[in-house]
């Protein structure tokens, strides 16, 4: 668009990906698997601050990139909170990111933390944790279904 910022040609093209992804995943109807026109919707975005450091918008999309995949465990997530700090140097550690995630599925609230020196590799560790929890969480709550029946 006219009044938009350029972008380059590699964020764009990631920009591209993604869509044709989520055009896949969702289907010709537009809806994601599972879900309904009568169904609630559960979380839109989530909501990122960023401490320290200022705002990225590659590290922002690979968070909600890190969201979608948590949809996959549970489409019931309500609140995604992602705190992402750049804390002073520290004497020993180094200059590390230190990643906060926390998450809100009915009947069950998540918290988790990753640190590491790339905000890359801490944003990932922090949701692939957040990923086993869910699915462990899940898995439980199918068992107590079952047994319960």
């Amino acid at each position: 668009m006219p009044g938009d910022p350029p972008q380059n040609a590699q964020s764009s093209r990631l920009d591209d990906i993604l869509t044709a992804g989520a055009a896949l995943v969702a289907g010709p109807s537009g809806l994601q698997p599972g879900s309904s026109t009568a169904r609630k919707e559960y979380m839109q975005r989530p909501l990122v601050t960023f401490r320290g450091m200022t705002p990225s918008a590659g590290v922002q999309r690979a968070i909600e990139h890190w969201v979608g995949r948590l949809d996959h465990v549970s489409d019931r997530l309500q609140r995604c909170t992602v705190v992402i700090e750049q804390p002073h140097l520290h004497h020993r550690r180094g200059n590390e990111f230190s990643v906060h995630v926390d998450l809100s599925v009915p009947g069950k609230e998540f918290a988790i933390r990753a640190e590491d020196a790339d905000v890359y590799v801490a944003v990932a560790d922090a949701f692939r944790t957040a990923r086993r929890q869910l699915q462990e969480y899940a898995e439980s709550r199918r068992d107590s279904a079952r047994h319960a029946v």
